[in-house]
């Protein structure tokens, strides 16, 4: 993986090691490549909003682990999260950190005075959420309490490239040791 990376960007900085550690670095690296542009960044949510970046992550031992940061508009932390989520597979991890960071942020002082908007890389379970594509039967009852939330509480649910998460991500990965 490492020598491939290095062929697909020879001018990159990032050692062997790096990328043998956590492939992922050289998407940022790679897109601007392909692009031409460079990769996407953290975006503020707009006023009276915060956000929540969460990710979930599983290893090959199916152990899982669930972070994610909710910042105001300024890009402040104002909480952060990283704990093991159990066993299970990625979508399971990943619906566990949004289930998280909604819950952390619906129990915080600023649920009464801002709206939420909630970040994902992981398509499915935004769709799964969203409803525009079938859930399936064991995440059912997870995928529905988050919708109930979402709906009761007018939060916002988007879809982001990897690259813009890379802070939750760091924090489900950390959540699994």
């Amino acid at each position: 993986m490492a020598s491939w990376s290095k062929c697909k960007a020879p001018n990159s900085s990032l050692s062997t090691e790096a990328l043998t550690a956590d492939p992922s670095l050289l998407e940022g690296v790679l897109w601007s490549k392909v692009v031409k542009k460079p990769p996407p960044t953290w975006s503020p949510p707009p006023v009276g909003f915060l956000k929540l970046n969460s990710d979930g992550v599983a290893s090959t031992d199916g152990k899982m682990g669930i972070g994610g940061v909710i910042r105001n508009p300024d890009g402040c932390s104002l909480i952060s999260f990283s704990e093991h989520g159990g066993y299970g597979p990625p979508a399971l991890a990943e619906l566990l950190a949004i289930k998280k960071g909604v819950d952390i942020f619906l129990e915080s002082r600023w649920a009464t005075k801002h709206r939420l908007v909630i970040e994902s890389d992981c398509k499915n379970v935004i769709e799964w959420i969203k409803g525009e594509a079938t859930r399936p039967q064991a995440f059912a009852s997870l995928v529905s309490d988050i919708c109930l939330k979402i709906e009761r509480f007018g939060m916002v649910l988007r879809l982001i490239p990897r690259a813009v998460n890379l802070t939750a991500d760091s924090l489900a990965k950390a959540g699994i040791e």
